[in-house]
């Protein structure tokens, strides 16, 4: 179901050229993490979170998105998380598109 009762990212499939290829914004809620820095345990958050499933036409995969909004930046060491907005996207086949594969693995 899509978010209820707070904003959400915006997401590149929903809010993008073909919005249609989209499942739109679905609710997500992410735990944030944490991690050890100089300064001790460091908590991680996230705000507005979503999710989507985008199919695009005649490709072999899709992708889930999960978005998020970073609040203020983390930083460990020399790498930086910092604040706005935040994109994972995992590529999953088409039942199609994995046959195809398969296929072209096994000749």
């Amino acid at each position: 179901a899509p978010p209820k009762g707070k904003d959400h990212v915006m997401l590149p499939g929903a809010n993008g050229e073909q919005p249609e290829l989209s499942t739109g914004p679905l609710g997500l809620k992410a735990n944030g993490g944490s991690f050890i820095s100089s300064g001790g345990l460091q908590k991680v958050r996230f705000e507005q979170e979503a999710w989507e499933m985008v199919w695009l036409a005649d490709r072999p995969t899709g992708s889930i998105i999960c978005g998020f909004h970073v609040p203020q930046p983390y930083i460990r060491n020399d790498a930086i998380l910092p604040p706005g907005q935040c994109f994972l996207n995992f590529r999953v086949w088409t039942p199609k598109g994995l046959h195809t594969a398969r296929n072209e693995k096994m000749a």
